[in-house]
């Protein structure tokens, strides 16, 4: 503030260049033309959450910052959630992709999910698979969802904490707002706006 009280002070006797009504038309415009359009994006997308965790690489990388839309209240196999940890954790909230639905039987084998008896097709994991690797099968009860990291050699998932009670969910992923590298601090350009599938 004292800044800019010595530099107006300093330029008063320099004739401006722009006229008074041209400053006030720009401030117009941000305010009511620029900002709502900026928040009507934000409110349409959801909530934003910062992602601090290699547990969904490649999909979502250590610091990608994401938007969940939270009015989603309809589950699918294969959406991307944020849900929160369970009460007794000190977790933050987590992201994780939905891979068992109410009534399914989920299996794991070297690293792929097997649900309902069918290996499903995961493009999303290109990490090595962990062989001879076993879990399940278990059948998802009422209420709940079955999750998984991409990243299956370093997620934390239901298959160390159980399943999922469905109103821990906070939304569903879909794009990625914002992203660094954590060892840089470099901003990560290609990886903003991206969808998330």
């Amino acid at each position: 503030i004292f800044d800019a009280v010595r530099l107006t002070r300093r330029q008063a006797s320099t004739p401006s260049t722009h006229p008074w009504w041209i400053w006030i038309t720009v401030v117009a415009v941000f305010l009511f033309v620029v900002q709502p359009a900026v928040t009507s994006v934000f409110r349409r997308s959801g909530q934003g959450f910062p992602f601090e965790s290699e547990s969904m690489a490649p999909t979502r990388l250590n610091h990608d910052y994401v938007m969940a839309n939270q009015p989603v209240t309809e589950r699918r196999h294969g959406e991307v959630i944020v849900f929160e940890p369970p009460a007794d954790s000190t977790r933050p909230r987590s992201i994780a992709r939905v891979i068992g639905l109410p009534g399914d039987r989920v299996a794991v084998h070297d690293g792929r999910a097997i649900v309902n008896d069918v290996p499903l097709v995961e493009p999303y994991i290109t990490v090595p698979r962990a062989r001879g690797y076993r879990f399940g099968p278990v059948s998802v009860p009422r209420g709940t969802l079955f999750v998984l990291g991409d990243n299956r050699g370093k997620a934390r998932d239901s298959r160390y904490w159980g399943f999922l009670p469905m109103q821990d969910v906070v939304g569903r992923v879909n794009l990625i707002y914002f992203s660094q590298d954590p060892l840089t601090g470099a901003v990560r350009w290609d990886r903003i706006g991206q969808p998330v599938r």
